[in-house]
């Protein structure tokens, strides 16, 4: 259940009224019951201040950082953010290859990859693949990176091509191979 994000208490300090936000709450239930409240921040940058801005918030909390999770411990994760989290953790190695682990929520994924590795072409594929996710094809993060590689490619041509035509222009045709 989503909760409000915003709170308000009085300081200790001086009693005034101090204002603090965050990015994500939700409570989580059992049966009637609050079992659990939890916060969550997003940052797309590291910020060295979260982890005592967060103390000042709950006094209590778990700070994951995803690319730096060992495979073993990945491999324990089975939604759509085993394949979030593969890929951060091993998109800089030369040896990374993508998940074929299928994408439940390809709309978010999308999204999510979009925003944190503030790289368009997810956003710019968006739309075909969820015109295959409509038809009923299992995406997975491979899907991805060959409509990225076939975007990048015809982009290619037709930047050569439009070259081609400027020599062509020019009388310079001898350049054209």
């Amino acid at each position: 259940m989503m909760l409000p994000v915003e709170s308000v208490y009085e300081s200790e300090e001086d009693g005034a009224l101090r204002e603090q936000r965050r990015d994500v709450s939700k409570y989580v239930r059992n049966l009637d019951a609050v079992v659990a409240l939890i916060g969550m921040e997003n940052q797309t940058r590291e910020d060295s201040d979260m982890g005592i801005r967060m103390l000042g918030y709950d006094y209590s909390y778990h700070l994951i950082d995803v690319p730096r999770l060992i495979k073993d411990q990945r491999s324990k994760l089975t939604s759509d953010f085993k394949v979030v989290a593969d890929f951060f953790a091993e998109k800089d190695q030369e040896a990374y290859r993508p998940s074929k682990q299928e994408i439940v929520h390809v709309k978010a994924v999308l999204r999510m990859l979009r925003a944190f590795t503030g790289d368009k072409r997810y956003q710019d594929i968006g739309e075909e693949i969820m015109e295959s996710v409509e038809r009923g094809e299992v995406i997975t993060v491979c899907d991805f990176a060959d409509r990225m590689e076939k975007q990048g490619v015809k982009q290619g041509v037709d930047e050569a091509l439009q070259l081609a035509v400027k020599l062509a222009e020019l009388g310079r045709t001898d350049e054209i191979s």
